[in-house]
């Protein structure tokens, strides 16, 4: 895995958090900044984490961002390219390892 994958992915997550922190998905946020904290901590299987809740029915990749039930179209068009990125990242550091 390169250096350069792990800040990626770094500053990939921290740009979700603040999405999801300011539009109403504080508990999505919290579980992104537990997985940054694990990465931070040296915790190569974060990028595991973050694929383990990435799929499925209710899972990362489902969300989306509203107000007033209302869909955000810019900031769901920008959480979509991070979501994208951070899975690419994550296979990638996955699949590479530690070292």
């Amino acid at each position: 895995m390169s250096k350069q994958d792990i800040s990626k992915f770094e500053d990939a997550l921290l740009k979700a958090y603040g999405l999801l922190q300011q539009f109403g998905q504080p508990a999505w946020a919290k579980r992104i900044y537990e997985i940054g904290g694990q990465l931070q901590e040296g915790h190569w299987d974060a990028a595991n984490t973050f694929l383990r809740i990435y799929g499925g029915s209710g899972g990362f990749g489902e969300v989306y961002l509203s107000a007033n039930g209302v869909p955000l179209s810019s900031e769901n068009t920008e959480l979509d390219a991070l979501k994208d990125e951070l899975f690419v990242l994550a296979r990638s550091i996955k699949n590479r390892g530690p070292g």
